[in-house]
């Protein structure tokens, strides 16, 4: 199945990932990146990367599983930054590592124009043959999970600052 026209959030319509191809064997696609997807010191946010290959991955692994009635959800989202870039266009390849029963890892590059990495995700997926519950039932209740985060801060003293 050939996904043609995926349905992007205002999220990542605000990031401008474009996919040009796309199915349960790959993803391709292309962001124009320009100064307003840079952090303070002028590069590229992780962010962004983080998040289209997190887009890219999800994509074709759904792909891979939605003609057998199943979806795919992910597990985790481990994205390195390779180089610094500021401005052109990031072309992006995501491919599967591994398609199993259940599981699946993907593996999406980020290159420059010059054909360089720019960046590279890892996204593990996880297949469901229905839709899955948030949390589960006790009592006839459904408890939902809510995760807390904690940020740890440190000043230029070297003085942290826990958050929750």
């Amino acid at each position: 199945m050939d996904y043609k026209t995926p349905v992007m959030g205002a999220f990542m319509r605000a990031i401008g990932f474009e996919v040009s191809k796309a199915n349960g064997e790959g993803v391709e696609g292309s962001v124009e990146i320009s100064p307003d997807h840079h952090q303070p010191m002028g590069l590229v946010h992780g962010g962004v990367y983080s998040a289209v290959a997190e887009s890219a991955c999800s994509i074709g692994a759904s792909l891979a599983v939605m003609d057998d009635g199943k979806y795919s959800v992910g597990l985790n989202n481990s994205t390195d930054f390779i180089r610094a870039f500021r401005e052109g266009t990031l072309t992006v390849k995501a491919w599967p590592v591994h398609q199993g029963r259940t599981g699946q890892l993907w593996q999406c590059d980020m290159t420059r124009e010059d054909g360089k990495l720019v960046a590279q995700g890892k996204v593990k997926r996880h297949g469901f043959d229905e839709t899955p519950k948030l949390g589960h039932k006790r009592g006839g209740k459904r408890r939902i999970i809510i995760a807390r985060v904690r940020y740890k801060t440190v000043d230029a003293q070297g003085d942290t600052d826990v958050i929750s």
